[in-house]
C-alpha cells in the first residue's frame, strides 16, 4: 500500500504546475520530492519529467494498492503530466464523507486530530504570510515543505486502514468502490476536459 500526495503551486490546487510529490510506505516513513519550488537559494531539484519517469510505472500500476486524501485533485494533477493513477484502494476525504456525510468539510487535518489525536498543520500554515496575504507553495522554503508534505502522506497512510474498516463496518465498501471512487475519475476528467460556455 502507497500513499501519495501532490503538490501544486495554487492555493486552490490548480494542476498545471507540481510542485513536489510526497509517498509513504509505512507508518512515520513519508518522504517528499521537491520538483519545482522557486525562490532565492532554492537547492538544485530534479525535473518533473524525471521524478514522473520514475514514478509513473507504480502509480499506473493497478496492483499497487493506493491511498490518497482528495484523489480528484492528485488525479487531475498528474493526469495532466500524463499519469493516469490506477489501484486507488481509499480515498480517506471520501471515506470520512461516507462515514459523516452531514459534516461541512473533510480536511486532513481535522480527521487525524479526531481518529489519530495527532494535530497535521494545514496546508495555509505554511503559506500565510500576515495580514490576509499568502505565498505560492513554490515558495515555501523545501524543509518545511518536505516536512508537511510527507506528514500528509504518512498520515493519510495511517488513516486509511481505519477509515475503511468504519466504512465496511457501516456496509459502505461498495459504494465507495464501485461508485464513489469511480465517480471521482470521472470528475477527474470532467475537469481535465472543461465545459463549453
Amino acid at each position: 500500500r502507497l500513499s501519495l500526495h501532490v503538490e501544486t503551486s495554487g492555493a486552490r490546487r490548480l494542476p498545471d504546475d507540481v510542485i513536489g510529490v510526497s509517498l509513504a510506505g509505512g507508518p512515520h516513513r513519508g518522504a517528499y520530492v521537491p520538483i519545482a519550488h522557486r525562490y532565492l537559494g532554492v537547492a538544485t531539484q530534479l525535473g518533473l519529467s524525471e521524478v514522473l519517469g520514475k514514478l509513473g510505472p507504480v502509480l499506473e500500476d493497478a496492483a499497487v494498492a493506493k491511498v490518497m486524501h482528495d484523489s480528484k485533485a492528485e488525479d487531475v494533477a498528474l493526469r495532466r503530466q500524463g499519469i493516469r493513477v490506477r489501484g486507488v484502494e481509499c480515498d480517506t476525504m471520501v471515506a470520512s464523507y461516507l462515514i459523516n456525510p452531514e459534516r461541512h468539510q473533510h480536511r486532513l487535518d481535522q480527521i487525524a486530530k479526531e481518529r489519530l489525536g495527532e494535530a497535521v498543520a494545514p496546508r495555509e500554515e505554511l503559506t500565510h504570510q500576515g495580514r490576509g496575504q499568502t505565498i505560492a507553495f513554490s515558495d515555501v522554503p523545501i524543509d518545511r515543505a518536505a516536512a508537511y508534505a510527507a506528514r500528509v502522506a504518512e498520515t493519510t497512510l495511517r488513516l486509511a486502514p481505519l477509515l475503511l474498516a468504519e466504512v465496511r463496518a457501516e456496509g459502505l465498501e461498495s459504494l465507495m468502490r464501485d461508485v464513489e471512487l469511480p465517480l471521482a475519475s470521472v470528475l477527474a476528467t470532467i475537469e481535465i476536459a472543461g465545459i463549453r460556455l
